[in-house]
């Protein structure tokens, strides 16, 4: 007799429902094997498509964030354009023709003797004119008076008189052009 014990068996018994239930199992985990590693390379494939995905999109944002702040700067001189051209309407609208009154005063004085000319909102001239002497004043008021006998100018009036230290005669006129 032997004085160890060996628990363990040399030898198994084998039947053949053992064998053919090891054979099923040693397939159903080669199957799960196979399949967890397609999962993993399906779930690695997705994530990489989703990733690529999301960073084409905040791609995308950025640029049309870009555009949009561009187009806002765009819109808003377009807008300040806009709002500009109808002032400049407006101001084109209300605008006389003053060849006609330049022409008037031509007549009245000459250049040199014209200071200022004004015109109001009531179509109403005013002119300040400064004359050498008296007698260039006269042909200044003569000038007037024949302008309004012609009706080229109508209500001529002589709003300032003044004589300077100079010996100058300024002469403030105001009248009403005639159409």
């Amino acid at each position: 007799m032997t004085n160890t014990i060996n628990l363990l068996q040399t030898k198994t018994g084998n039947t053949a429902q053992f064998l053919m239930w090891e054979q099923k199992l040693r397939s159903v985990s080669i199957g799960a094997v196979l399949a967890l590693f397609s999962i993993g390379l399906v779930a690695a494939a997705s994530y990489g498509v989703l990733r690529w995905e999301r960073s084409t999109l905040e791609e995308t944002r950025a640029r049309l964030i870009q555009d949009i702040s561009r187009q806002r700067t765009k819109e808003g001189l377009l807008l300040l354009t806009k709002q500009r051209a109808g002032i400049v309407s407006n101001i084109l609208a209300s605008q006389r023709d003053a060849s006609l009154i330049l022409d008037t005063v031509a007549t009245i004085a000459v250049p040199e003797q014209v200071q200022t000319i004004t015109l109001d909102e009531k179509g109403q001239v005013r002119l300040a004119i400064k004359a050498e002497s008296i007698g260039a004043a006269a042909a200044i008021v003569a000038g007037i008076i024949g302008q309004a006998q012609e009706k080229r100018i109508v209500n001529p009036q002589l709003v300032g008189l003044s004589l300077g230290k100079d010996r100058t005669i300024q002469m403030t006129i105001a009248f009403v052009q005639s159409k």
